[in-house]
């Protein structure tokens, strides 16, 4: 959408500080339109007068001298009404925008944000201003898009600042797991659940507590293999130091391979009187080494970020949506007494897919696991609340126990899916179903 900011003239200074209510904005279309009516009734009229003109003419009558002038005159009226029918519809028009949404696209200029990306198809057009029928509906669309836009161009940033950090936690991440000789399946299940976190805090606290746990189980086997079964051969025949001993080794081992300014965190926790200073110092360096990232721009491996990031108006749309759908699940907290709803509306939410085509009902499956991983990255991006395992396990529950979802039978692993069977669920399961396949209908018949 190529906004331009309208020329403080005399005229738009003054429809501007009158702040037109939408009933007198309304009112100016409507004279508009009948100004146009009678401009065309005019025309009609002019079109007949000329042509009984031009039979007396011919004829050579001297009554051609009366349609003639009622041509002119008609014709004048045709000037006069095509000018009011303009200025009223102008008028109504720029005090409609005026009102409020160029100052929110100046609000949005002014805190930075790059509004030649608004792609609106609807904001500024003469045609859809026309023939919105209700004018509210039609400014809280404008701004709902407006506020998608301004959620989706932080997010957007937010991904882009997020990426390098991210990149030297999975860089950490895959050093442990190295160091720790983890592979195979167990791997690919650690680095996918660390891979659903976005926010770089959220997989710092992930890899912290995943560092100390296999640190733990690394010496509690060496320790056993150490002083184990009486009659096995040992091959390591020196006492294993303690625990502590064991973690700062691997954290140097860690902390050896960062640079610059977290590289003095390390050479001051080589130089630490005990040990308790030196792992402080250590995971100091490696976090140093992240924020230094972040600061700096710059990360350690080469990753193309901004490939994996969705459009700018793509997203929109799928935020708005996305918000359409939390609004409309908002009576979820009627049904869902007994669970967390919130966690319930996400769930719904990542099986329904809201913005992407299809959704799985019925016979479509999602893997529990994948379910998990998804709903974690709403609560993440664009949910209100913090994903814990055990609500997410219980609202689960308690949606299979209403009706709400299915799984297949006799399967390994469990899969979920929504239902439409409404006769088979509970009362309560049956509201929510209705809710969402209401949701599903009204989502369809969005215009993109």
């Amino acid at each position: 959408m190529n906004y331009r900011k309208p020329v403080i003239t005399g005229r738009v200074e003054k429809l501007r500080r009158s702040n037109l209510t939408i009933e007198e904005i309304v009112r100016g279309r409507r004279e508009a339109t009948m100004f146009g009516i009678k401009a065309l009734v005019c025309f009609e009229i002019m079109v007949l007068a000329s042509h009984a003109t031009y039979t007396k003419i011919v004829a050579h009558s001297y009554w051609a001298f009366m349609p003639g002038v009622i041509t002119f005159v008609f014709g004048w009226g045709i000037v006069d009404y095509v000018i009011l029918c303009r200025m009223k519809f102008l008028s109504a028009y720029m005090g409609f925008y005026l009102r409020r949404y160029v100052d929110a696209l100046d609000t949005l200029k002014a805190e930075g944000y790059d509004w030649e990306k608004i792609t609106d198809k609807n904001a500024l057009s003469y045609w859809q201003f026309y023939w919105a029928k209700d004018l509210k509906r039609f400014e809280q669309s404008l701004f709902d898009y407006l506020r998608s836009f301004r959620q989706t161009e932080d997010l957007l940033r937010r991904q882009t600042k997020w990426a390098t950090a991210n990149a030297k936690l999975t860089r950490q991440l895959e050093v442990v797991l190295d160091e720790f000789n983890v592979a195979g399946d167990e791997r690919l299940e650690i680095v996918e659940e660390f891979s659903s976190f976005d926010n770089p805090e959220r997989r710092k606290d992930f890899l912290e507590r995943f560092r100390t746990r296999v640190t733990h189980e690394g010496w509690m086997q060496l320790n056993q293999w150490a002083h184990g079964v009486s009659g096995v051969h040992q091959f390591t025949p020196e006492p294993v130091g303690s625990e502590e001993d064991f973690r700062l080794m691997y954290l140097r081992r860690e902390a050896s391979k960062v640079k610059g300014r977290a590289s003095q965190f390390y050479y001051d926790a080589l130089n630490a009187a005990s040990r308790h200073d030196k792992i402080r110092l250590f995971k100091r360096a490696l976090s140093e080494d992240i924020r230094s990232a972040e600061e700096n721009g710059k990360t350690p491996v080469v990753v193309d970020t901004t490939s994996e990031m969705p459009s700018v108006q793509n997203e929109v749309k799928h935020l708005t949506l996305q918000n359409f759908a939390r609004e409309r699940l908002q009576n979820l907290a009627v049904f869902a007494t007994e669970t967390d709803w919130q966690m319930c509306r996400e769930i719904i939410l990542a099986l329904a897919r809201p913005g992407q085509s299809g959704g799985r009902f019925n016979k479509h499956y999602f893997a529990e696991d994948t379910v998990k991983r998804m709903v974690r990255r709403q609560c993440n991006m664009y949910g209100d609340i913090l994903f814990r395992p055990t609500v997410f396990d219980d609202a689960v529950s308690w949606l299979l126990r209403q009706g709400v979802l299915v799984t297949k039978p006799k399967t390994d692993e469990r899969t979920l899916s929504l239902s439409t069977r409404v006769s088979g669920a509970t009362p309560a399961g049956a509201e929510i179903i209705s809710t969402v396949l209401r949701l599903k209908r009204e989502m369809s018949g969005l215009p993109s």
